[in-house]
C-alpha cells in the first residue's frame, strides 16, 4: 500500500486491497466517489482504469470537489474507540518483574482528498470488523472494542496480518506483591503509525504498576517503535499529538480497572 499523496485524474479510478478490505476510489463529474467491501468478493480487480470500465451495480458514497482536484491519500490509523486485548494466557508478574507484549491492532484506513486544492477527510474504513463491548460501570464506563487476536510475548515475521498495527507494551511491576495480568485496556490517542518492511507499527508504551491507587501508576510513550522496528518511518502522527505520557491518571486508572476485573 502507498501511504503518500497520489494523483487520480478526472474520469479515472483506483482499486486497492489491504487485508480483508478493498477500496475503490473514483474521480468523476466533480465528485470523489468511494466504494468499499470486506472479504474475497471481487467486484473490481485491484488496479487502475477509466470510469466507463466499471460495472453499474456499485454502491457509492460521494463528496463534491472541483474539476481541478486530483490529489488523494490513504493513511492507516487506529480504530475510533479504545481497545481491550488479552494475552495468550494469563501471567503473574513478581515484584520488580517485567514482561513485554506485542499487541496486533487492526488498522482503520483514512481517505483524504483535495477539495478546491485543500486536503480534507472523506471517510474512515476499518480493515476488520471489531466487536464492541463496554468497559467500566454504567455511569463512568465507555464503549470500546475487543481484539480477536491475543497479545504475544514474542514477535515472529509472517505471524501478523499485514493490516495489523503492532504495538509493543512493556509492563513493569513496581509493587510489593505479585501482579496478575489478564487483559489490557489501551487508548491510542498518543500512538502514531509507522511502517517497517511492509508491516505497520506503533510507538511503544510502558506501564509501571505500583500499589493500587489513583496516583500510583505511570504510563509513558516512546517516540518510536522498539526493535525490530526501531528504524520505522512514521506515516500517521498521533491524533492527540506526541507525548511522553498518556491521558494521565484517567487513562491509567481505566487501564488498571481492566487488568483487575
Amino acid at each position: 500500500m502507498i501511504w503518500t499523496e497520489q494523483t487520480l485524474p478526472a474520469g479515472h479510478w483506483i482499486c486497492q486491497r489491504f487485508g480483508p478490505l478493498t477500496i475503490l476510489l473514483l474521480n468523476q463529474h466533480e465528485e470523489w466517489r468511494v466504494c468499499h467491501w470486506l472479504g474475497d468478493e471481487a467486484l473490481v480487480v485491484p488496479g487502475t482504469g477509466t470510469a466507463e470500465e466499471l460495472p453499474d451495480n456499485l454502491h457509492w458514497q460521494r463528496w463534491d470537489c472541483t474539476d481541478s482536484d486530483e490529489t488523494f491519500q490513504i493513511r492507516p490509523c487506529f480504530p475510533d474507540l479504545p481497545l481491550i486485548a488479552q494475552p495468550v494466557s494469563p501471567l503473574w508478574l513478581a515484584p520488580e518483574g517485567a514482561a513485554q507484549f506485542f499487541v496486533g491492532i487492526p488498522a482503520t484506513l483514512e481517505i483524504i482528498a483535495s477539495f478546491d486544492q485543500q486536503m480534507r477527510p472523506l471517510i474512515h474504513l476499518p480493515t476488520q470488523a471489531l466487536t464492541k463491548t463496554w468497559h467500566g460501570d454504567r455511569s463512568k464506563g465507555n464503549p470500546c472494542y475487543t481484539l480477536r487476536t491475543r497479545a504475544r510475548r514474542t514477535f515472529s515475521t509472517g505471524v501478523w496480518p499485514e493490516h495489523d498495527i503492532i504495538c509493543v507494551v512493556d509492563i513493569l511491576n513496581k509493587g510489593e506483591s505479585d501482579f496478575h495480568f489478564q487483559k489490557l485496556y489501551l487508548e491510542s490517542g498518543h500512538l502514531g503509525v509507522f511502517e517497517h518492511q511492509n508491516q505497520l507499527w506503533a510507538n511503544a508504551c510502558r506501564i509501571r504498576v505500583a500499589k493500587p491507587g489513583f496516583h500510583s501508576h505511570e504510563v509513558t510513550f516512546s517516540p518510536r517503535p522498539l526493535a525490530p522496528a526501531h528504524e520505522a518511518v512514521e506515516v500517521k502522527a498521533p491524533i492527540d499529538g506526541h507525548s511522553r505520557r498518556g491521558k494521565f491518571h484517567r487513562a491509567f486508572s481505566s487501564f488498571i480497572d481492566a487488568l483487575t476485573d
